[in-house]
């Protein structure tokens, strides 16, 4: 699912959450798509899988509805993730990491998304995808580092 002619929510997360040996990021463990190629996963569904798989994010709602995601927002924290269920493709189409309770809640893309004066900044729903369902996420504590 291409958000705004930009496909690479997933890769972006993938950057956030884990690290190549020579770059900073978050430190999982985030297998690669193409081990010889970019670093991370490049498909929302992929990320989400893995993740899950791997014991690293934790369910906070999944496939929720607009009102009962908006009613768990309260219980998000910075670094909280968001799935975007696309039932037309039966599949993850968009990720997101939440930011905070702010004016723009959400980092999608490489390219800034979370400049509250920007007008490209976007807010948790705001994704311009209809008829979506939306799982919420939390990175475990326990998850395992790499150094």
């Amino acid at each position: 699912m291409e958000i705004d002619n930009v496909d690479d929510c997933a890769h972006f997360l993938s950057c956030c959450l884990g690290h190549e040996a020579n770059e900073a990021g978050g430190g999982l463990p985030i297998r690669r798509d193409f081990p010889s190629a970019i670093y991370g996963v490049i498909s929302a569904r992929r990320l989400f899988s893995t993740l899950t798989e791997d014991g690293l994010i934790e369910t906070i709602l999944e496939k929720a509805n607009h009102t009962q995601t908006a009613n768990k927002l309260s219980q998000l924290a910075a670094g909280d993730l968001i799935f975007y269920w696309d039932p037309s493709a039966n599949a993850y189409g968009h990720s997101a990491m939440y930011l905070a309770d702010a004016k723009k809640r959400i980092a999608c893309h490489t390219r800034c998304r979370c400049d509250q004066t920007n007008e490209t900044g976007q807010e948790w729903d705001s994704v311009a995808i209809t008829n979506v369902s939306y799982t919420l996420a939390r990175v475990r504590d326990t998850a395992p580092l790499v150094a």
